[in-house]
């Protein structure tokens, strides 16, 4: 029979939080921007480091979705810092994109997929909420590791 306390109970946020995480496997979409952009279909200064941000974001989601229910204080950081790279990612190739005038391109390029774009942003936002409750924060102020 399993334990119920709090000292060892995972909280509902955290367990939201991680199957939050599990969704972002679709950030491996991304990975054909870095093709695209080798072949020219996108301006290359934008496909290729986004590309390999998504590509990196959504290889990882598992395993830090994973080790978030079975770690301590370190895993904890490492996954506020696998979110807040994310959202930075997104963020950042919104902007280029639109700044550099090839949303337009990039629209064209992944059709209706762009919808993706905003509740990735938003998923992401999600989570890094959820992860900062206090009943997160209490969960892992005791483990180390």
């Amino acid at each position: 029979m399993q334990s119920t306390s709090s000292a060892t109970a995972m909280p509902k946020t955290l367990r939201y939080a991680r199957y939050l995480m599990v969704i972002l496997v679709l950030r491996l979409l991304g990975s054909l921007l870095i093709v695209a952009g080798f072949n020219g279909q996108l301006p290359s200064y934008f496909a290729v480091p986004f590309g390999i941000g998504d590509t990196t974001v959504g290889l990882t989601a598992l395993p830090v979705a994973y080790m978030l229910g079975r770690g301590g204080v370190r895993t904890y950081a490492l996954a506020l810092v696998w979110d807040v790279a994310g959202l930075v990612d997104l963020l950042l190739a919104a902007g280029v994109t639109t700044y550099g005038g090839a949303f337009g391109a990039v629209s064209a390029f992944f059709g209706p997929a762009i919808v993706l774009l905003p509740i990735d942003i938003v998923v992401h936002f999600v989570i890094l909420g959820l992860l900062l409750t206090p009943a997160v924060a209490r969960h892992f102020a005791g483990r180390v590791g």
